[in-house]
């Protein structure tokens, strides 16, 4: 079981309605890809990387696992349950995910500050032709 939220259910609800799936069929696989066939974790890897490649400028590694972090540390700043995080990310003790709460609980304006896509653009004034270079 995976908790989603309420928004995240209305918007495959109308993903439902878009591609065609009523609350009679009984696929095993939500996503799917263009030609119908089941969506494999490795696809997604692969996608997601050429996304930001065709993007450009992004230096951080993009990855599913990049996203779990993610969400992971979101969850927790914004008061989520580190049980709860724990049972969501299937892991089968909490030391797995302390780390996820130590880091969460740093010092977030100094992370912010040295991150910020803001105080690179003002700092180092390097907006050309309407694309944006970061350090």
């Amino acid at each position: 079981m995976i908790p989603i939220s309420r928004t995240t259910t209305k918007d495959i609800y109308e993903l439902f309605e878009l591609i065609g799936i009523g609350e009679e069929d009984t696929d095993e696989f939500v996503f799917l890809t263009q030609y119908g066939d089941q969506y494999y974790g490795d696809n997604f890897a692969k996608n997601i990387k050429n996304y930001a490649k065709r993007a450009g400028g992004i230096r951080a590694r993009v990855s599913p696992h990049t996203f779990r972090h993610y969400f992971a540390v979101k969850f927790l700043r914004n008061g989520g349950d580190a049980f709860a995080l724990m049972n969501i990310l299937g892991h089968s003790d909490i030391s797995m995910t302390q780390k996820y709460v130590k880091y969460a609980n740093s010092e977030v304006s100094e992370i912010h500050d040295k991150a910020s896509p803001v105080e690179s653009l003002v700092t180092n004034n390097r907006v050309r032709k309407g694309k944006v270079k970061f350090r």
